[in-house]
């Protein structure tokens, strides 16, 4: 009877350390859950170097022999890569090689710059990947982006 009234304060003390957790720390409780999520499944974290800085990216590759279709997700302004987290493992199931990079400046990525993002964020993954133009998709502000890219 006392094992049982011990598990049930543990029970009872764990489940108050996470409620406070959360209550404090909302933001932080929620980028551990998709952390997690990226890491189960087989979502790898990488960084490239280019010539204006650092560029952290996602990247879920295909079980298709030779990798699947490149394609980039690039996010809008005042955003980061793990905002695609809940889409990255369903493209990675239809056959996309998907990589997400945090432009310059936000999420993962040091260092803001005011030009330039997209560019760096292009020569970065054609060294790493090959990735073609048309292999591009921003959503919200992150078309201008990907028209920069291209540029």
């Amino acid at each position: 009877m006392k094992t049982l009234g011990r598990l049930v304060l543990l029970v009872v003390a764990l489940g108050l350390v996470f409620a406070l957790t959360l209550y404090e720390q909302p933001i932080w409780v929620q980028r551990q859950h998709t952390h997690l999520g990226l890491f189960l499944h087989r979502v790898q974290s990488n960084y490239v170097m280019t010539p204006e800085g650092r560029v952290h990216y996602y990247e879920a590759e295909s079980r298709i022999p030779g990798g699947g279709t490149p394609l980039v997700l690039i996010h809008g302004l005042a955003d980061q890569s793990e905002s695609f987290a809940p889409m990255l493992e369903r493209l990675k199931k239809r056959g996309f090689h998907v990589y997400a990079p945090d432009l310059l400046g936000y999420g993962r990525s040091p260092k803001r710059l005011l030009t330039g993002r997209a560019g760096a964020v292009r020569c970065g993954l054609y060294s790493v990947a090959g990735v073609a133009e048309d292999g591009y998709c921003g959503v919200v502000d992150g078309w201008w982006n990907c028209v920069e890219a291209g540029a």
